[in-house]
């Protein structure tokens, strides 16, 4: 990690799709955010991959924003809320801002998980991401909005 990665603000991309986290973590670094690593294992460099893995790297890392994918390993549909649910038990951890995102869930779900965890501050779905990958303007415009009014 570079000095000006450490400075500037960390996300933790906890998502099971590798490729995917892949491009996130490309386009989170050329927007001039750090992916905040697990600095313990190699393969998870730019970010766990299931919901346990990304509770350990969060408390951890203790970024200064979330990406979470709503499907994640070993339980798949319901491992984001899992995640979420974890997360707010945690004073340390429980108000760090999370964008969940997700393929599967709709609109109206999504928006019933903001409202059930307040450190939801983005949802967003395929359609909201204009249904490509990697992410589009939109994600960073997100990112910068959240971390902004942090």
């Amino acid at each position: 990690m570079t000095k000006k990665e450490k400075k500037a603000p960390r996300i933790l991309i906890v998502c099971d799709e590798y490729v995917l986290q892949q491009e996130l973590a490309e386009v989170i670094r050329k927007a001039g955010f750090a992916v905040a690593p697990d600095l313990d294992d190699e393969r998870l460099k730019d970010g766990p991959c299931t919901g346990p893995d990304g509770l350990k790297t969060l408390k951890r890392a203790l970024p200064d924003l979330i990406i979470l994918n709503s499907t994640l390993e070993p339980r798949g549909m319901d491992e984001g809320l899992c995640f979420l649910r974890a997360k707010r038990k945690k004073e340390k951890i429980k108000d760090i801002p999370v964008i969940f995102f997700s393929d599967i869930h709709t609109e109206e779900e999504l928006e019933q998980y903001k409202n059930e965890f307040t450190d939801v501050k983005k949802v967003m779905t395929s359609s909201e991401r204009d249904g490509k990958k990697p992410i589009t303007t939109v994600f960073i415009k997100a990112i910068k909005k959240i971390l902004a009014a942090k």
